[in-house]
């Protein structure tokens, strides 16, 4: 989450009580906490059992809670990090992340069975994680690296595609 940088001509007290508190970004925050109850009652109602069901041990929206505050405590924690250092490592991460989605593809069906029609699944007991799910974290890495490499030629059309059409 990134902070909003007042001018250094504002003041202190001259900013928005909002986004003057610690410069965290409050009004995103509650979007994001809003979403995320909106998300825990959309899973709630499209899995709610049958009255003749028997009951589920751990229900699919107690799971979606427990995920959300997850990530929400990610969220607050990581927005107050100084997250520049994964710059220098975004090439450990995309080849890493190229290394686990082959990783899928030779494990046995015990470990990375076919869900839904696609190996992309790694299941360690309770847990299922989707190695295609930490591709988009390994990319937008990249990315901000590459943009961050040729930020003074960026506004230049070879920049942007001059990679991807060579």
């Amino acid at each position: 989450m990134a902070t909003l940088s007042p001018s250094p001509s504002q003041s202190r007290s001259e900013r928005p009580l909002l986004t003057s508190l610690f410069g965290f970004d409050w009004p995103l925050l509650l979007v994001i906490v809003f979403l995320g109850i909106w998300g825990i009652f959309s899973v709630a109602s499209a899995t709610m059992p049958a009255p003749d069901a028997p009951a589920q041990r751990f229900p699919e929206a107690t799971k979606q809670m427990i995920f959300v505050a997850f990530g929400l405590c990610a969220l607050v924690a990581t927005s107050f990090a100084n997250f520049r250092w994964l710059v220098h490592l975004q090439g450990w991460f995309y080849w890493l992340n190229i290394a686990a989605l082959a990783l899928v593809l030779v494990l046995p069906e015990a470990i990375a069975p076919r869900i839904n029609g696609a190996k992309s699944w790694i299941v360690l007991g309770p847990i299922s994680l989707q190695m295609a799910e930490f591709s988009k974290f390994a990319i937008l890495l990249s990315l901000g690296a590459y943009i961050t490499r040729r930020q003074d030629k960026i506004t230049h059309l070879k920049t942007v595609f001059g990679d991807v059409i060579q």
